[in-house]
């Protein structure tokens, strides 16, 4: 936390002209932290940065380490939305992930955040999990809807090399159900009043995630702490991840890159087409002065994975669910 204090001190001062839109805690679980380690955190965010008076605070948070305590915290210093991460329905599924909570856990937190006045919160699920069946992931998702979050992530399991799981023989549902699983959840969560405005989010009306959105609009941030990544004033860089390393010399830049108007370009067409409401030509052209090639997608318009509506550019269904194969080619 020394570090992180220290970071955001060496960066204050380039950071003076911004006004920030969005705070988002993540990458891990912030909610261990003590409350006074977080109320100091929220004090040197407010001291060295200018925070928007309606910006949208978002911690992550483990329903495992949630309670009255750390709610009523998070809810002083300014918090307005939280986004829990639930993963499954079924205690079974909660252990093979290696979760700290049960089902219950979340329920009990996800009623006492209600009481304690939060009205935006997130649920973050996970789909295609070892031996979990189409059944499990249905009740999953109705459940989960009876809650009413405002905001849901709905995300496969994707096992990443070096893991516990790549090492383990696992049942892993084929791709055919990987895929039904996803229509499935668009479906259902279309029928509760969820919008579905990017490959794997969901909002009811007025609720979409503005810090992701800035994400994927090409907007600026800055990531503060281990393993974050910023974009900030035209230049991509990121932090280690070794911790020890981090503290040693928590300002230090690695894989630093000034994009080139070419990336940029590739970027917001990557960027924009996880989007719903897709590419914007006419922003677009504005942009790079230049209209769009639309000779580069034919294809993918003629097999419908992409179509266009009023002046957009857009996946179908079919084109989310190999998004990754269509932007390789505009890599």
């Amino acid at each position: 936390m020394q570090a992180l204090f220290a970071e955001i001190d060496s960066i204050k001062n380039q950071a003076q002209g911004y006004q920030v839109q969005t705070v988002f805690i993540g990458g891990g679980t912030p909610t261990c932290l003590s409350p006074q380690w977080l109320e100091r955190l929220f004090e040197q965010i407010h001291v060295n940065f200018n925070i928007a008076p309606n910006a949208e605070i978002t911690v992550e948070a483990n329903p495992g380490t949630l309670n009255e305590t750390m709610l009523t915290t998070l809810k002083s210093v300014g918090v307005n939305r939280l986004s829990i991460g639930l993963q499954a329905w079924q205690d079974k599924h909660l252990k093979v992930l290696g979760r700290l909570h049960t089902r219950q856990e979340f329920i009990e937190n996800f009623a006492l955040a209600r009481q304690l006045g939060f009205q935006n919160l997130s649920v973050d699920l996970m789909f295609a999990l070892p031996d979990q069946t189409f059944q499990e992931w249905e009740q999953t998702i109705h459940a989960v809807c009876q809650l009413a979050p405002e905001h849901l992530s709905c995300y496969a399991l994707k096992v990443e090399e070096g893991t516990p799981f790549d090492s383990m023989q696992l049942n892993l549902p084929n791709e055919d159900t990987d895929r039904a699983m996803y229509h499935r959840a668009i479906e259902i969560l279309e029928q509760n009043g969820y919008q579905q405005y990017e490959i794997s989010n969901f909002a009811k009306k007025g609720f979409a995630s503005q810090h992701n959105l800035t994400y994927w609009q090409c907007g600026e941030y800055i990531g503060l702490g281990a393993a974050a990544h910023s974009y900030f004033q035209n230049e991509r860089y990121a932090h280690t991840s070794v911790l020890a390393d981090y503290i040693k010399q928590p300002s230090e830049k690695i894989d630093c890159q000034t994009l080139t108007p070419e990336e940029k370009e590739k970027e917001f067409i990557i960027l924009g087409l996880r989007l719903n409401k897709g590419i914007d030509l006419d922003a677009y052209q504005t942009l790079f002065k230049k209209p769009f090639d639309l000779t580069r997608v034919q294809r993918m318009i003629d097999g419908q994975l992409m179509y266009m509506q009023d002046n957009h550019l857009k996946l179908t269904i079919k084109g989310m669910d190999i998004s990754n194969q269509i932007f390789m080619q505009f890599i």
